[in-house]
């Protein structure tokens, strides 16, 4: 009986000594997934940032980049009173605008950042006007056109033009808070 007793303690402080030994081995593991989870997030969270930033950023540069080279083809052909070039770097504008209105459309969007985005499609929006209505009216132009024909077209771009430089400058200035704020690389 003696004998008996002390097995059934034995077991007993065993199983004690199990449980223990279990929910120690459970409260390791389940901090060990609970830390490497909200880490992997804030991770996620920054890198969804970084790549929403460099998008919207990327697209405005590259497109101001190719509205400059429109300016300067413009200048030229107004000089020379040969327009024929105009019309390529118009269709590059084109096709970059429409593939990056998609891009920007299906992007990840991070938190309390869909006014960002909403600035970025408007902006577009009114680009893709631009360029499909203002920039064409330049292309039938030649040597024969009158200057005054010329004139009142350029003042009409140039005007449509200064409203998107002043839209681009406030959407750069949006994005530049958002990357301070977020603690992003920003682009050069």
């Amino acid at each position: 009986m003696i004998n008996e007793l002390k097995l059934k303690a034995g077991i007993a402080d065993y199983c004690i000594f199990g449980q223990i030994f279990f929910m120690q081995k459970f409260i390791l593991i389940s901090s060990f997934f609970a830390i490497t989870l909200l880490s992997s997030c804030s991770y996620y969270d920054h890198k969804t940032k970084q790549e929403f930033y460099n998008e919207l950023a990327g697209t405005n540069d590259s497109l101001d980049r190719m509205t400059f080279d429109w300016f300067q083809g413009l200048n030229r052909a107004i000089a020379s009173r040969n327009f024929s070039g105009l019309a390529p770097l118009r269709t590059k504008m084109g096709l970059f605008v429409s593939k990056h209105r998609a891009k920007i459309a299906d992007i990840e969007v991070p938190p309390n950042s869909d006014g960002l985005r909403d600035s970025e499609e408007v902006f577009l929006s009114n680009q893709s006007t631009i360029i499909t209505d203002a920039y064409p009216a330049f292309e039938p132009f030649n040597d024969i056109t009158p200057i005054e024909d010329i004139q009142n077209q350029l003042r009409a771009v140039v005007n449509d033009q200064e409203v998107e430089a002043a839209a681009s400058a406030a959407l750069r200035k949006k994005l530049q808070e958002f990357a301070r704020k977020n603690s992003l690389k920003m682009l050069q």
